[in-house]
């Protein structure tokens, strides 16, 4: 990844300083007043136990021999990387990382940004993504959601959701 630039970081920080991001992460109610947040899902509802005990909930959880769950699995992650991979070519998007000196960073290309969305689905590494024209960001979370942080206005990402087979849930 990239750095960005001096004066992107600046605009940055205007509206996500490195305390916003921090309560991002944190879930923090100081700034909920300010974002509104759905999940992003594979199922179009949150599970109940028995429906989660089910259901394919996350990557880490299958046994390696297990060549259905395995292909189940493949087929989730294609609609998830579909799904960023489509607004990562409509949208600038940041990466942020409250623990390094620069927080802020360019995909350096596609590659790379796929690369980072396969290790978020398969929760090896979560992701945190800003996509500033949106006033938006996406916040990697387990059991194959993500979360959606919007100030204004979410029915940008609906297109993406429904093309690809997720939904948004509250």
């Amino acid at each position: 990844m990239i750095s960005v630039t001096e004066e992107k970081k600046k605009e940055l920080l205007k509206n996500y300083s490195f305390e916003k991001l921090i309560n991002i992460i944190e879930n923090d109610s100081e700034f909920l007043k300010e974002y509104k947040f759905l999940t992003i899902s594979i199922y179009d509802h949150f599970l109940d136990e028995k429906e989660a005990d089910e259901n394919l909930m996350s990557y880490v959880c299958i046994d390696s021999k297990d060549v259905d769950k395995l292909k189940k699995f493949y087929e989730i992650e294609k609609k998830y990387l579909n799904f960023f991979l489509e607004i990562y070519s409509k949208n600038e998007i940041i990466y942020f990382d409250i623990e390094k000196k620069d927080i802020f960073f360019n995909f350096k290309d596609i590659i790379e940004f796929k690369k980072i969305c396969i290790e978020n689905i398969r929760e090896k590494k979560l992701f945190n993504l800003i996509i500033p024209s949106k006033e938006s960001l996406l916040i990697g979370s387990f059991d194959l959601n993500t979360i959606v942080y919007y100030k204004k206005n979410i029915k940008w990402i609906e297109v993406f959701l429904k093309k690809n087979g997720l939904f948004l849930i509250n």
